[in-house]
């Protein structure tokens, strides 16, 4: 899940938001207030690697949560292919693995994994469910700041006043969208673009992300990531594997 926080913290210090209604939802984010309100989770994260035009890998994460009553059910399956399955860093062991958590009843907590259609033994339990289900708000958290999962209203709080005019509200003030062009260079000094946009909801939570990264030399060689979240409870909740 760490790729969902696309961009980093920008270090330095934070200009103010300048006043307006942008500010108003900005100020209104707050983690605490996000974790009590939201309940439910779907995301769906896609990596596509491309080399030359041609796809030679792609990996997808998709994640369910419920904490209606607690911590009572996630899921999650990764469905790995090309040069995204290996043995090196940042490569995947496995073609596909889904792991399953549900409170079956009251205190007992179902646990199940499987990879590549084999059973892997795990723990059920409270602490195991919990750390999951942590996982898909935030991955890490430092002096306050929470990043890698799909809560991002610590970043849009941290980059809104520095980056202020790549944030626009949509009409009805419920969706804020931040879209930016960043320019880099690899260890090699090729030139390399990024495309980036993502909108988040009144909570702070991702909505929506794209983010393209190519060579100016040669743009057919390219990562494509996409996210897609919805907070409705519109899944079909998986029960075995």
């Amino acid at each position: 899940m760490g790729m969902v926080s696309a961009l980093m913290l920008i270090a330095g210090c934070t200009p103010a938001i300048p006043e307006g209604k942008i500010k108003d939802f900005v100020e209104n984010i707050e983690f605490e207030n996000t974790f009590n309100n939201v309940h439910i989770g779907e995301s769906v994260i896609q990596a596509k690697h491309f080399e030359n035009g041609g796809e030679v890998g792609s990996i997808t994460i998709t994640t369910y949560i419920d904490k209606t009553s607690d911590y009572n059910y996630y899921y999650q399956k990764t469905e790995v292919s090309g040069n995204y399955h290996g043995t090196e860093e940042d490569q995947y062991p496995f073609f596909k693995e889904e792991m399953l958590f549900y409170l079956e009843k009251e205190d007992t907590i179902i646990g199940q994994k499987k990879t590549d259609g084999a059973d892997n033994e795990i723990v059920g339990s409270y602490d195991n469910i919990k750390t999951y289900t942590d996982e898909f708000f935030y991955l890490k958290l430092d002096a306050g700041y929470h990043s890698g999962g799909v809560y991002y209203g610590d970043y849009v709080l941290a980059n809104c006043g520095k980056y202020y005019n790549e944030f626009s509200l949509n009409e009805e003030e419920t969706i804020l969208t931040y879209a930016i062009n960043v320019k880099s260079n690899d260890i090699d000094n090729n030139e390399i673009i990024t495309m980036h946009k993502f909108s988040v909801d009144k909570y702070g939570m991702l909505l929506d992300l794209s983010s393209t990264t190519f060579y100016v030399e040669n743009p057919g060689n390219k990562v494509e990531t996409t996210i897609h979240c919805d907070y409705s409870g519109n899944f079909t909740k998986v029960y075995s594997l």
